[in-house]
Formats: structure tokens, sequence, C-alpha cells
């Protein structure tokens, strides 16, 4: 089943969260004035990744609320966001890297195939026990 090997599309991005659409606005023009997002990220987001300059790491689209994740994956690597109000706040996003999808390799794939494996076996073991279970017992 080659679908369940594929890696998604992804992208590495920071993201400062405040409270007012008034403080985005004043952090969105600081950015245009060439304003590092990380230390703004630091200095203003209540966000969890605050402390870590905003930084969430990779994400895919399907992760996301679908409003989110087409502004995020239409951003080029550098670029932010407007100010995108959401349900936890005023975000402004930067995407810092990207990968598209890919094939996962067989090295990469491996835990998951053991995983796989050992659950069909378990499920195969399960329902023999339950036959014997059923003829012993006249389970119904």
């Amino acid at each position: 089943n080659k679908e369940m090997f594929i890696m998604p599309e992804t992208r590495e991005i920071r993201q400062i969260v405040v409270n007012s659409s008034e403080l985005a606005d004043i952090i969105l023009k600081k950015l245009e004035r060439g304003e590092d997002f990380s230390t703004l990220a630091k200095e203003y987001s209540i966000g969890p990744f605050a402390s870590r300059g905003g930084y969430v790491g990779n994400v895919t689209r399907q992760a996301l609320p679908k409003n989110l994740g087409d502004i995020i994956f239409n951003l080029g690597i550098g670029n932010y966001s407007g100010v995108i109000t959401t349900q936890y706040g005023n975000i402004i996003v930067q995407v810092i890297g990207k990968s598209e999808e890919r094939p996962i390799s067989l090295k990469e794939a491996e835990p998951f195939i053991r995983q796989m494996i050992a659950q069909t076996k378990f499920q195969e073991v399960l329902g023999q026990i339950m036959k014997e279970l059923e003829k012993e017992y006249l389970i119904k």
C-alpha cells in the first residue's frame, strides 16, 4: 500500500501569537521595517513557542485548519503572513523551510512496518484464542 509510505509536504514555521489585532499590526509594521521575526516572537508572543523565537517546527497542511494551511503553504521561504485571526489569537507566521512530498525510505518505514506486522500477528492469535474459547464455552 504505497500511499501509506509517503511523507507529506511540510513547512517549517515560526509564529507570533498575540491577543490584540492592534498589537499584531504593530508587530507586522516592525517586520516590514526589517526587524527580526525571532526577536519579536520572544518579545511579544504569548504562544507556547515564544521562548524559542516562535519556532514551531515542521507542519503538514492536514494538521492545520484549512484557512491557515492555505496561507502557510502559499508563502515562500523567508516570507511571513499578514495578521491571521484565529480562536487562539492573532497570529503572524513565517515560513523558514519546506519539504516536498516524497516516498519514505525503507529505513524510515521499518519501525512502522514492524509494528504493522506485529499487530497483524496479534490479531491472528487473538482470533484463534477467541475461536477456541467459543468452542469450549459456547460463547455466542
